[in-house]
């Protein structure tokens, strides 16, 4: 018994000492499925024995299980190695530091986002429909997609949702395995049915390059990165020239406009470029768009007549400008120097500064054009620059003098060789203790100076005043030099002759210190050049003419000048005592009278140009005057007494003449012509349709204007018609006919017009033509008159506005027209009725006196033109002899 006892207690012993500690529980994040960090928590229950220890690994390894912890129940803190996929964890057990049990647990490591990709469509934009959309995820639980806001299913076709021209927006949504996790993926399309739009393509300027930078413009409704365009020198359908479709840019230098593979033709000419243009889903604008590149690859012409002129530290280059032979035309010239490039210019010549004098310098020059091509350079030329020089003149009044005096102003001018700067002019007087002084001095650079100054020796007595000119670098100066001279000439009478009749001659004799300049003689307030007498060197003298001056007492001076001007004047009183013959008065009276003849006949030139006539009775007074002078011109020989008789008379007649023909305006009426009547106006005058069109043309060409002017001519109170015609030649006819019908109610017949202006008769009813010489743009008056009427007929002009009676303005045709094939009715329905009358006369003249020839002969017309009549006019009853064009009839 005793042994069981001590049996059962070693086995309580051992039970006690020796039984193992164990795991109730062991997991990962309490048996979690998921876990999405590789932070974790082990929740462990433990049967712990004493002496329990506790582990934790990855590794299915207890022997490297470490650091060890007391065996607790609880939670402890385990991080997770890296990488998604199923994670293992394993618990290790210890008594009395030797290993036990193990537990284990499993839970999977996780991506929290979903992954998702749109695979279709690929693209924004479309010009089809015909999509399919799919997409892709992973670590997606469930998915949803929409466009717009319809739902959607990959694999499904876009087709029924895509509206033209319109953006829709593709929407995917995804959420994650582990539940709290989502992803969306959006994407757009359009159904892109518009082209681009509004294309331009452009270039500025003349260019020479192959490849040009043009200018290119267009619009897409979805913005001009969806554009494309391509370009050719063709515009054809379908043409194979075109280039290769590139991405839009508005600047663009990739097109060769000599290429005959973009259809251009090569060499010097102008280029038409076309682009197209469409965008990145293939839909074409059906415009094609051009523009004009301005290409010039030929180089002008050299210019010729090279120079250099040298200067001060500087050189003139000139040259004469080639003609633009070349396409884009002359736009500038280079200068080189020594070879190489100097300067630009687009004048004719240029001005080389900075060189040193002394040193050659050689230049030559080309041409380049607007399109940037240089000419050959021209012939060299070159240049030695040297310091200015300078002249100098010196003037008075405008003329070079070296004589001067007190008070005299003189211009003194330097001109330097070039321009110069610190440019002076000096002066100083010669004499006791005299200094330079400045006169002018210039702060720029000049070519020339110039100044005044006042010749003042009122204190010193001076010979000479010396000018000169200064400037920097000048290599000389111009030097001059004024004598001076204040002492005046002495002039006296050669004889003491008093008495004078006839032509007589006049002398004096004149010295002086330095020289005589010239000797003028003054005789009733009229000044003489004298003549200086070849046998004595200081007598000069006039030959005066006293018969036109009256007999009595004259005084008579004589003034001196020396060279420096100054003067002596001595008078003296004198008697004309002319024999006072018959034919000497005749011959004063007739003087007198051709000097009156002379006014009167500028008055009839001026009644003429105005196309006036002299009234009756003046112009009888006009004819007897110059009948009487012709007379008395003739009878000065041989009748002295009568011709001085018939000269009085003439005087009298040209004084009460020129008294009496004065014009005075008393009324002036413009005549306007109704433009909306004109055509059917000349068609009424017997102008075809044709020509009254071109005589419109030119009567609207040239702005013709009709004026009628009623003036007093004379004294008496009557009146005179006058019609001013003026117009601009501004067609390309240098003769043009102007034809006039005027209105019976103005004037019954063509005979009584004077004119200035040569004008031809064409039919007395009237009408008249006036062939005229203009040039181009001259401005043309001419005036004629209808001669002298009443001053009641003339109030009844104006009243009656009979000036509008005219048919229409004056009309102007080309010069080889004939008036009487246009103006057809005009002229020949009164023909007609004539040419009646004349054969009812030429058969009653053949009945009585048998058959004979008639032969028309063709007379002068009647207006002073000494022209022969035309057909017209010799179906005319004949009239009186007309008077010359400025005269009455």
């Amino acid at each position: 018994m005793k042994r069981i006892l001590i049996i059962l207690s070693l086995i309580f012993l051992l039970t006690t000492v020796f039984s193992a500690s164990s795991f109730v529980d062991f997991n990962i994040e309490n048996d979690t499925t998921y876990i999405t960090a590789t932070s974790s928590t082990l929740s462990h229950t433990i049967s712990a024995d004493i002496n329990c220890e506790v582990c934790f690994s990855q590794t299915n390894d207890n022997t490297t299980c470490t650091p060890k912890a007391s065996c607790t129940s609880g939670n402890t803190a385990f991080t997770l190695s890296s990488g998604l996929g199923v994670k293992t964890v394993y618990a290790f057990l210890y008594d009395n530091n030797t290993y036990v049990t193990n537990a284990s647990d499993d839970i999977n490591y996780v991506n929290p986002t979903p992954s998702c990709t749109i695979t279709s469509p690929t693209v924004t934009d479309s010009n089809t429909t015909a999509i399919t959309f799919t997409f892709s995820c992973t670590d997606a639980a469930t998915t949803q997609a929409k466009i717009d806001s319809n739902v959607i299913t990959s694999g499904t076709s876009l087709s029924t949702y895509l509206i033209p021209n319109v953006s829709h927006t593709l929407y995917l949504d995804a959420n994650g395995v582990t539940g709290s996790a989502m992803t969306q993926v959006t994407a757009a399309i359009m159904y892109d049915t518009n082209a681009p739009t509004s294309g331009t393509i452009s270039f500025s300027g003349w260019t020479n390059a192959d490849k040009p930078t043009l200018t290119i413009s267009a619009s897409h409704h979805s913005g001009t990165s969806k554009i494309l365009f391509r370009l050719s020198c063709m515009n054809l359908s379908g043409d194979t020239n075109w280039s290769a479709w590139v991405t839009y840019a508005t600047s663009y230098s990739d097109f060769n406009i000599n290429s005959p593979s973009n259809g251009c033709i090569i060499g010097d000419s102008n280029k038409t470029i076309y682009a197209q243009f469409k965008d990145t889903v293939g839909n074409i604008d059906s415009n094609t768009y051009r523009g004009t590149v301005l290409y010039d690859n030929v180089a002008p012409s050299t210019p010729t007549s090279v120079s250099a002129t040298a200067g001060n530290a500087k050189a003139t280059v000139s040259w004469t400008a080639p003609s633009a032979d070349n396409n884009s035309g002359n736009a500038g010239y280079k200068v080189y120097k020594g070879g190489t490039y100097h300067a630009t210019t687009t004048s004719t010549s240029y001005e080389v500064t900075g060189l040193t004098n002394g040193t050659s310098y050689c230049f030559k020059v080309s041409t380049y054009d607007n399109a940037g091509n240089e000419s050959v350079l021209s012939s060299e030329q070159c240049a030695t620059p040297q310091a200015t020089s300078a002249s100098i003149t010196i003037k008075r009044d405008g003329s070079v003098v070296s004589y001067a005096k007190n008070g005299d102003i003189l211009t003194v001018t330097c001109t330097y060789s070039s321009s110069a700067s610190g440019a002076k002019i000096r002066y100083a007087y010669f004499g006791p203790n005299t200094t330079a002084q400045s006169l002018k001095e210039s702060s720029s650079s000049v070519d020339s100076l110039t100044e005044n100054v006042t010749i003042n020796t009122s204190t010193t007595a001076y010979a000479q005043v010396g000018f000169w000119c200064e400037a920097s670098g000048s290599s000389g100066t111009g030097v001059n030099y004024v004598n001076l001279d204040n002492s005046s000439p002495t002039v006296s009478w050669k004889d003491d002759l008093a008495n004078f009749s006839g032509t007589t001659r006049i002398s004096v004799t004149a010295t002086d210190n330095t020289a005589i300049g010239k000797v003028d003689f003054n005789f009733n307030n009229l000044v003489y050049n004298s003549t200086k007498d070849s046998g004595n060197v200081n007598a000069y003298f006039i030959d005066l003419n006293t018969l036109p001056f009256e007999n009595g007492q004259y005084n008579i001076s004589a003034i001196s000048y020396d060279t420096a001007l100054n003067k002596t004047i001595i008078s003296k009183t004198i008697t004309l005592e002319n024999i006072q013959t018959p034919k000497q008065k005749a011959q004063k009276m007739i003087s007198d009278a051709k000097i009156k003849q002379k006014t009167a006949n500028d008055m009839v030139n001026y009644f003429g140009e105005q196309g006036l006539v002299i009234p009756a009775a003046l112009n009888e007074k006009k004819k007897s005057a110059d009948s009487l002078i012709a007379e008395a011109e003739k009878e000065l020989g041989t009748n002295a007494e009568g011709a001085l008789t018939k000269a009085t008379q003439a005087n009298a007649l040209l004084e009460e003449f020129n008294n009496s023909a004065k014009v005075e305006t008393i009324e002036t009426k413009n005549y306007n012509y109704d433009s909306n009547t004109l055509l059917a106006d000349l068609k009424k005058l017997g102008f075809d349709d044709a020509r009254a069109l071109k005589a419109i043309e030119l009567m609207n060409q040239t702005g013709v204007e009709r004026k009628l002017v009623i003036v007093k001519a004379g004294t008496q109170d009557k009146r005179q018609v006058r019609i001013e015609i003026t117009f601009t030649n501004d067609t390309n006819e240098t003769l043009l006919k102007l034809i006039e019908v005027i209105p019976k109610e103005l004037l019954d017949s063509a005979r009584k017009i004077v004119s200035d202006t040569n004008f031809r008769i064409v039919q007395e009813d009237p009408i008249i033509e006036f062939t005229i010489p203009a040039k181009s743009g001259e401005k043309i008056t001419l005036s004629y008159g209808l001669g002298e009427i009443s001053k009641e007929d003339a109030n009844k002009i104006i009243s009656n506005n009979l000036v509008a009676k005219f048919a229409t303005l004056p009309i102007i045709v080309p010069a080889t027209t004939k008036t009487e094939e246009v103006v057809g009715s005009a002229i020949f329905s009164g023909i007609i009725q004539f040419v009646i009358i004349l054969a009812i006369i030429l058969i009653i003249l053949l009945v009585l006196a048998g058959v004979f020839f008639i032969k028309f002969k063709h007379p002068k017309d009647g207006h002073g033109m000494g022209e022969e009549k035309t057909v017209v006019e010799h179906l005319t009853p004949p009239k009186e002899e007309e008077k010359p064009k400025w005269s009455a009839p």
